[in-house]
């Protein structure tokens, strides 16, 4: 088992940082609704703790056959990329469906004030 040459520890280390305060700031912003935040977060803090302790991807990535502990950290952010964007594709779907009633909803409402104004 290998294990990580401490500047690219401390350069992991520092990645997430950034990538956590990037994060927090688009919140406080509100350029981020909180609910989806939260995915980015998480993300955000298990990149930190495998940055700082990276012995259990050393050793998951062993135990499943992976050459490199990179790779293996690789494929689990394709799919929790992947999953992300799943998530994003429901949630887009939802609120298309939602606007297209509001849309029709302030059609109707819009053709029955001008009946009215009509009479």
């Amino acid at each position: 088992m290998s294990t990580t040459p401490l500047p690219i520890q401390l350069l992991a280390v520092a990645a997430s940082l950034v990538y956590l305060y990037c994060v927090v700031a688009a919140l406080r912003r509100s350029r981020m609704a909180v609910r989806q935040s939260l995915l980015w977060i998480v993300s955000g803090a298990a990149f930190l703790v495998t940055s700082i302790f990276p012995q259990p991807l050393i050793w998951t990535a062993d135990k499943f056959g992976f050459e490199v502990p990179s790779n293996a950290a690789f494929v689990v952010w394709l799919l929790a990329l992947t999953a992300l964007m799943f998530y994003q594709s429901l949630t887009t779907s939802r609120q298309t469906a939602q606007l297209k009633t509001l849309c029709q909803e302030l059609a109707v409402l819009h053709a029955e004030l001008e009946q009215q104004a009509n009479k």
